[in-house]
């Protein structure tokens, strides 16, 4: 069985059927928009492939209930269903940013080597609600970052306090949350944010933000 969804927000378009033998991933996008009316561009579709039998009928259940989402995963895209393990957490991430690209909605700030974004990483269930357990969520998250620089959140400081708070690779969720900045460096481009887990029941994320 493929699981076909949009590119754009992993949103669920489609699957084909579960059978002995799946036809190629294009071959499966192909046969799910041929006969629409108004069919998408099949460049904004992408597909997963489940050839568990059982795993498929699963998946489809909680698709069908809404309980079931596309993600990435360590680099690679699967589907998972909180049929299949309702202690699936993932990793939503926001910003304080004020100015958005009109395109992709990616957050801007300015490249000027002094501005800062605070970042907040809030653990949830596959429907989205907090996971705020004050003993239980309390993961450790590493982080990486291709430009600027990453550095704990002192939180509100002083107008006259220049410091600069130390650079980190790592948090750690505090009940299911934990904030820290991306600073910017002097320059036009775009940082990518990986927010990473050693658990395996806890999806990475990545975050863009561009200077400008």
């Amino acid at each position: 069985m493929w699981v076909i969804f949009n590119k754009s927000d992993n949103c669920f378009f489609n699957d084909t059927a579960a059978t002995e033998k799946d036809p190629e991933k294009s071959a499966a996008i192909d046969e799910v928009v041929r006969n629409l009316a108004t069919p998408p561009n099949v460049a904004d579709l992408d597909a997963v492939q489940v050839s568990d039998r059982k795993r498929a009928q699963a998946l489809l259940q909680g698709i069908g209930r809404g309980r079931a989402r596309v993600i990435d995963f360590k680099g690679k895209t699967d589907v998972v269903s909180q049929e299949e393990d309702p202690d699936t957490s993932f990793l939503s991430v926001s910003t304080d940013a004020k100015s958005f690209h009109p395109v992709d909605k990616v957050p801007l700030m300015p490249g000027d080597g002094q501005s800062f974004l605070t970042i907040t990483v809030t653990k949830t269930d596959l429907q989205g609600a907090a996971r705020a357990r004050k003993t239980v969520d309390t993961d450790l998250l590493w982080l990486r970052t291709t430009n600027g620089s990453l550095r704990s959140d002192p939180g509100t400081s002083p107008a006259t306090d220049r410091s600069l708070p130390p650079e980190i690779r790592s948090i750690r969720l505090t009940a299911g949350t934990a904030t820290f900045r991306l600073y910017s460096e002097a320059a036009k481009r775009v940082a990518t944010v990986q927010i990473m887990s050693e658990d395996r029941s806890l999806n990475d994320t990545v975050l863009r933000v561009e200077f400008v």
